[in-house]
């Protein structure tokens, strides 16, 4: 694990410390503890300079345009036809994935199929694992009502 912190100061003013004190002293006596003297978090390098996310806008002006991001799926698609797959995510459950490469390159959702619905971790993390690129869109402006979207 990493953290910009030693272990003595994680949650260090936080509501009900005390309950996580045993946590640190279990950190520290299981962990060894590097003290990096960096400016760097390196957590974020690898990302550093990368375009790894677009915005896309209803706006005709802004751009990026819906238009890229469809060029970007079939660029990530490498000529290959999207199929629809069922992803297995555990217990017993599945997954509906409209439009992915076959192989499980790059998958396409938009916002209702992933945050509208009763997904967990165990979903999310199946997702992540199963797909090298996932590409959201039709993402509305959220309100406070919609705590569980966000």
């Amino acid at each position: 694990a990493t953290s910009n912190r030693p272990p003595s100061d994680l949650y260090e003013g936080g509501i009900n410390r005390t309950y996580f004190l045993p946590f640190i002293d279990l950190l520290s006596k299981h962990c060894i503890v590097h003290q990096l003297q960096s400016t760097d978090d390196y957590r974020q390098l690898l990302s550093t300079g990368l375009d790894n996310y677009f915005l896309v806008d209803n706006d005709p002006s802004f751009t990026p345009t819906k238009h890229e991001l469809d060029a970007t799926f079939q660029n990530l698609l490498g000529g290959k036809s999207p199929v629809s797959m069922e992803l297995h995510v555990g217990f017993n459950r599945t997954l509906t994935v409209r439009q992915a490469h076959p192989k499980g390159l790059v998958a396409r959702f938009c916002f209702d199929e992933l945050c509208r619905q009763d997904l967990g971790a165990t979903d999310y993390r199946a997702v992540a694992q199963s797909f090298d690129v996932v590409l959201l869109e039709e993402i509305p402006m959220l309100t406070l009502k919609e705590h569980n979207e966000a």
